[in-house]
């Protein structure tokens, strides 16, 4: 099943609390709040898991944080027309 089959005719937002090491790879992550969608909130985390994210920086040094991340998916009745976030 494709990304945009996945995510239409559902839409919701996924909170994801995500384990960011200080190379920026993604480590461990946990749903903190769901799409009300099992198959969206664990293509989510499965997208973050191969996501390159800027790690925290304490005095300059990237450092390893959890952190919040809200992730929108907006269900789309056209499949031609690409869904924007604008």
């Amino acid at each position: 099943m494709s990304l945009r089959q996945l995510a239409r005719p559902r839409g919701g937002n996924v909170v994801v609390e995500i384990l960011v090491r200080a190379d920026g790879t993604p480590g461990e992550t946990i749903i903190e709040t769901s799409s009300g969608y099992k198959e969206i909130d664990e293509l989510t985390q499965h997208l973050l898991a191969s996501a390159d994210i800027e790690p925290l920086r304490v005095g300059g040094q990237a450092t390893e944080s959890w952190q919040l991340l809200k992730w929108r998916w907006r269900a789309n009745e056209d499949p031609e027309r690409p869904v924007s976030n604008r």
